[in-house]
């Protein structure tokens, strides 16, 4: 998206961003997806792109009630694993993937990774506009999902599980840390985050509009412009082919932030320029 949007800009203002410039941006997208490659076959061995990963849009899709929809209509004719406890199944993904003992029980990913994508696939193709509108309203959700600190918990069951099979000597530790003894708490740094994150992200759209106009400040525009565009592709990518979370919205909005605050000190010193000009050029 942010690639799209650069070569939008060469189109209509060539001298600020020249096209040979896109070359870099095309490069880093072509690395990174071989580098997706190139980890996956050395961890899974398999020249893959995302094992697993239609498994999080069907999570997505599960929680919107759209998987229950589909299995209602088709089952049992569509002689899915899933017809015989599509009314046991949760509407929360997260319970699906990490707590729920139906999953555990039909082989978790390994076992329902191909029916997860079967369903995920024709789910998209059957209800289109349903696809769409709840589409939106994760990509809006995820917008907004920013606090700080999700998933720094102390009930990581998987995780305990992983550390005690294959690093027994660290358990000791990990149950001495602070966050195991729940003694990491992010409420009252929140009360600060949040607000000033959502303040500054309905600032960004009016920070671009107004200093692209400016000769002198076209660049902050451009900047704050392109933090809306990253925050936008992140919470389509999140909300919709996973399902919205704090940490896949907090990863990113410092850029908010950091826009809102580049474009408040050059408002600052613009304004104490042209009251310094004045003083200088007012009679004596």
């Amino acid at each position: 998206m942010l690639l799209a949007g650069t070569a939008l800009l060469s189109v209509v203002a060539p001298s600020r961003l020249p096209r040979q410039r896109l070359g870099n941006g095309a490069l880093a997208i072509a690395l990174g997806a071989a580098f997706v490659f190139a980890a996956n076959a050395t961890v899974t061995k398999r020249l893959t792109w995302t094992p697993g990963g239609f498994a999080l849009s069907f999570g997505r899709m599960l929680q919107d009630g759209i998987v229950k929809k589909y299995l209602d209509e088709h089952c049992p004719r569509a002689r899915l694993v899933l017809c015989a406890y599509k009314d046991e199944l949760p509407r929360d993904a997260d319970e699906w993937f990490w707590g729920s003992p139906l999953f555990d029980k039909l082989g978790r990913f390994a076992g329902l990774d191909h029916e997860m994508e079967k369903i995920a696939l024709a789910s998209i193709a059957e209800y289109p506009l349903l696809q769409i509108k709840t589409a939106a309203v994760a990509t809006a959700r995820q917008l907004i999902d920013v606090r700080t600190g999700e998933g720094v918990v102390n009930s990581i069951w998987h995780t305990y599980g992983i550390v005690e099979r294959y690093h027994p000597g660290l358990v000791s530790e990990m149950r001495a840390a602070r966050q195991q003894r729940g003694e990491v708490n992010f409420t009252l740094i929140n009360r600060v985050h949040y607000p000033v994150a959502l303040a500054c992200l309905l600032l960004l759209p009016l920070i671009g509009g107004c200093m692209l106009r400016r000769q002198e400040m076209r660049e902050i525009g451009e900047l704050a412009t392109a933090c809306l565009f990253a925050l936008v592709a992140n919470a389509f990518v999140c909300g919709t082919l996973s399902n919205p979370h704090d940490r896949y919205g907090a990863r990113l909005i410092w850029l908010a932030v950091t826009a809102g605050a580049i474009a408040a000190v050059r408002l600052y010193e613009e304004r104490r320029r042209l009251r310094t000009a004045s003083l200088v050029l007012s009679p004596p």
